[in-house]
């Protein structure tokens, strides 16, 4: 059996939302089941697999597709599309990367870098149209 816990305590719905990054409806109510959590398993599994060819075969360092563009400038906007995201670091530190959404209402782009000062932290600029975003990332590994 399954058992997920987190810190500040979650229940095991609102875990595996976060995990496979599903939310709520739109009544604010939980959108899980069981068929939901074994689709989005397969969908994943086989995503990593294709994004991993597409990094070979592209000499790329990221490729990703994912549910919204991930951007700060997307934050509290609607973020109901898929995004393609590809990047290449110059050097050791610096990553370039492109993101283009695609689907219903995904008509944006954006271009970023970041660089990286050590593998915990890193600075990130982003610019979409005539708007820029600087940002300090933090990775945490758990």
């Amino acid at each position: 059996q399954l058992r997920l816990t987190s810190s500040p305590e979650m229940s095991q719905t609102e875990i595996i939302q976060m995990l496979t990054f599903r939310g709520s409806d739109k009544d604010g109510k939980s959108a899980f089941d069981v068929s939901d959590l074994i689709l989005t398993g397969l969908q994943m599994s086989i995503l990593s697999d294709l994004e991993n060819s597409m990094k070979e075969i592209l000499y790329l360092d990221v490729f990703s597709v994912s549910y919204g563009s991930g951007s700060a400038f997307s934050r509290g906007k609607d973020d109901d599309y898929y995004s393609l995201t590809v990047g290449k670091y110059l050097g050791d530190k610096l990553l370039l990367k492109y993101t283009q959404g695609f689907g219903i209402g995904s008509n944006n782009h954006l271009f970023g870098a970041t660089y990286e000062f050590n593998d915990r932290i890193g600075l990130t600029v982003e610019q979409a149209g005539s708007e820029s975003i600087v940002g300090l990332e933090a990775r945490i590994k758990f």
